[in-house]
């Protein structure tokens, strides 16, 4: 058969990528992702892939509309994309997907509409799902399925694998939901949407609506696509209308407008959305809803004459092995001599590198003065130079006993970098594991950076948030140096220590809380918490130790307490679900035994069933035959949501037992195969 090959997008907020070949043949072909979608913090931005400049566009189908809509209630978002592929061959295809969305975000559904039949989605176990899938293929019907497949190190993002076995001369509707909470970040709260049709579309619309009441917006900016203008009013080509708690964005660039920007690929650019609310010097916000029992507690309080900085005890652990020579090892030394300069004063560092032996800077923690920081940039600049193995175990445990010899009222910190595997000296990552919470106790928080592709990163997930941080990915392209800044920025300014979330045990089911306590807590940033209520009040306290060594109450004032009715009300049961989804299988990836592994797998699978939510552990299944369809919703319907025996709780959810779709708009990426 004569192979050629071609490429458009349609995009929004994930990335699809449809191979539409012989179904029949079972052939493999090679594919370059283009990712679209942005995380929530710039740092984060994954980077996306240009199509390969041999390749060849041919027959590229004709995308008459392409529609995007984001809901997001109190941080959390739910989008909705849409769109119409046509296979006009006189052969049956099977439509492959690679749908790219943020890591954070849990696909809801996925709906098509093939030859005017809806074909509606059921989420099941992942190897139930492939079971059902390959039969439905073998069988001659038209079956879609989407799961978790992987995380993409060179983009940071999430990748769910969809399957569509389209017939000839027909035509294909898609419609994909998921859902996400915004994080805070650096005193923001942003989204980012690539539009990026790779062709003039004849509808396309964006529709983005963020509601926060009762909270005030203190900022609300936006950038469109194919410009660097950040705006906070309507311009010329998309409408902003406000109020105090609302905003909500109409893009709808006409024709004439995707062909000025670009006449053969039109709109081709980041949708960016960032604000902020204003954060009062309290407990912060409690929103419940009258339709179910379930609630949410939103935390975020920002330096103030009130609540000062505390000052770090901080050692950077510095990877100087063989594998970080080239751009990386000069990215690191020029990230370094930035970070040194925006320590505060009252701070005091150290610097440990490590490659198959351990060097350190000092012997204990310096004051960050001047003539310090100084010393410590010569220090970098002469001796951050690659070579050698990677003994993780000896850089970690070495540098706890160097923050112990500092002990004071002070933000005891580890900030890790490391571009590799372990190496040399212990390379057992459980032993490593073992060994540094061993001899931590909780007592220093670890922030780890994995650097490049070649990084184990579940490896580094699970040491930060063992030690009370958390780990992100520095992608190794030209503005890593600036990655490696912006993340320090996260970290630079602690406010609280030993935080506990306490709520009143008469009011609130506390086996029910998602994660209640941690180390430190950051200006700029947000801790949420849900949980369920047992009666109509929550009382709710945030208690921490601030820079005078004094325990500070910071309590949820009634007026910031929100009853809510209705629909407004009902995303308080999914944020709980998946918030606690997200808990479980966190505390899942930080076992050291086999000895709750079934308990929390099994708590989380049931959970995602029965919210209907694609994680790691389950995937969405299409088939055409509706009569089985049917009846599957009805066995999962049935099926009492338990887990494993311990606790024996049972939970049913009111909005699980089933799937309602709107059909509302999707995009694509197509490569077709002739």
């Amino acid at each position: 058969m004569k192979t050629g090959v071609g490429s458009r997008l349609l995009t929004c907020l994930l990335l699809a990528i449809i191979d539409i070949g012989d179904a029949s043949a079972g052939s493999v072909r090679s594919r370059t992702p283009l990712a679209f979608f942005a995380s929530a913090s710039k740092h984060l931005a994954p980077r996306y892939k240009r199509q390969a400049p041999g390749d060849v566009e041919v027959e590229v189908p004709k995308i008459t509309e392409l529609h995007i809509t984001s809901q997001v209630q109190s941080r959390f978002a739910t989008v909705k994309i849409s769109s119409t592929i046509v296979n006009s061959k006189n052969e049956s295809k099977e439509a492959n997907f690679e749908v790219q969305l943020p890591e954070s975000a849990f696909i809801s559904n996925f709906t098509t509409i093939i030859n005017n039949t809806f074909y509606n989605s059921v989420v099941y176990g992942k190897k139930e799902a492939q079971e059902k899938y390959d039969k439905a293929k073998k069988d001659g019907k038209t079956a879609g399925q989407i799961r978790h497949s992987s995380t993409d190190v060179a983009r940071g993002m999430d990748i769910f694998a969809t399957f569509v076995n389209v017939a000839a001369e027909s035509e294909v509707f898609v419609e994909l939901t998921y859902l996400q909470l915004l994080e805070r970040r650096l005193g923001l709260y942003e989204q980012r949407i690539m539009v990026q049709p790779r062709q003039i579309v004849e509808n396309l619309t964006l529709d983005l609506i963020y509601e926060e009441g009762p909270q005030i917006f203190d900022r609300f900016t936006y950038r469109l696509p194919n410009s660097t203008d950040v705006m906070d009013a309507s311009s010329e080509h998309a409408t902003l209308f406000s109020s105090v708690s609302k905003r909500h964005i109409k893009y709808n660039p006409s024709v004439a407008r995707q062909t000025q920007v670009n006449a053969d690929r039109g709109i081709d650019g980041e949708f960016v959305v960032s604000y902020d609310l204003k954060h009062e010097f309290d407990g912060g916000n409690i929103i419940s809803a009258l339709s179910n029992d379930y609630f949410v507690h939103y935390f975020a309080v920002d330096k103030s004459d009130e609540l000062p900085p505390i000052p770090k005890n901080i050692i950077f652990v510095i990877d100087v092995s063989g594998s970080m020579g080239g751009r990386k090892i000069e990215q690191t030394r020029s990230a370094m001599k930035q970070i040194l300069q925006q320590l505060s004063s009252v701070d005091f560092f150290n610097i440990l590198l490590f490659n198959s032996e351990i060097r350190v800077w000092q012997s204990e923690p310096l004051q960050a003065t001047s003539n310090n920081i100084q010393t410590a940039q010569s220090y970098v600049n002469e001796n951050v130079i690659s070579g050698g193995g990677t003994n993780i175990n000896d850089g970690l445990t070495d540098s706890l006993r160097i923050l112990f010899r500092n002990k004071a009222n002070k933000a005891d910190i580890i900030v890790f970098l490391t571009d590799g595997q372990p190496s040399a000296g212990e390379t057992d990552v459980s032993k490593i594991r073992v060994n540094v919470k061993g001899l931590n106790e909780n007592r220093v928080a670890i922030f780890s950076l994995g650097f490049g592709t070649g990084v184990n990163f579940e490896f580094l997930q699970q040491i930060s948030w063992e030690n009370g941080g958390f780990a992100r990915r520095i992608y190794e392209e030209d503005d890593a140096a600036e990655q490696l800044t912006d993340f320090f920025k996260e970290v630079n300014i602690p406010l609280l220590l030993n935080v506990k979330f306490q709520y009143n045990t008469i009011q609130v089911d506390t086996s029910q809380l998602t994660q209640t306590t941690y180390n430190q807590f950051f200006s700029g940033t947000e801790v949420v918490v849900v949980g369920k209520r047992l009666g109509d009040e929550i009382d709710a306290t945030v208690q921490g130790s601030t820079a005078s060594a004094n325990t500070v109450e910071l309590v949820v004032p009634d007026s910031s307490k929100t009853r809510l009715s209705g629909p407004s009300g009902e995303f308080t049961e999914k944020l709980w679900a998946y918030l606690t989804i997200k808990d479980l299988l966190k505390k899942k990836a930080m076992l050291t035994s086999d000895a709750d592994f079934e308990f929390l797998e099994g708590r989380a699978l049931n959970m995602s069933l029965a919210y209907k939510f694609v994680t790691p552990l389950t995937s969405l299944l299409i088939v055409q035959d509706q009569h089985d369809q049917q009846q599957d919703r009805k066995e999962i319907s049935r099926a009492s949501v338990s887990y494993p025996s311990r606790n024996k709780v049972i939970y049913r959810s009111s909005c699980a037992c089933r799937l309602t779709v709107t059909l509302l708009p999707v995009f694509l990426i197509i490569r077709l195969f002739l």
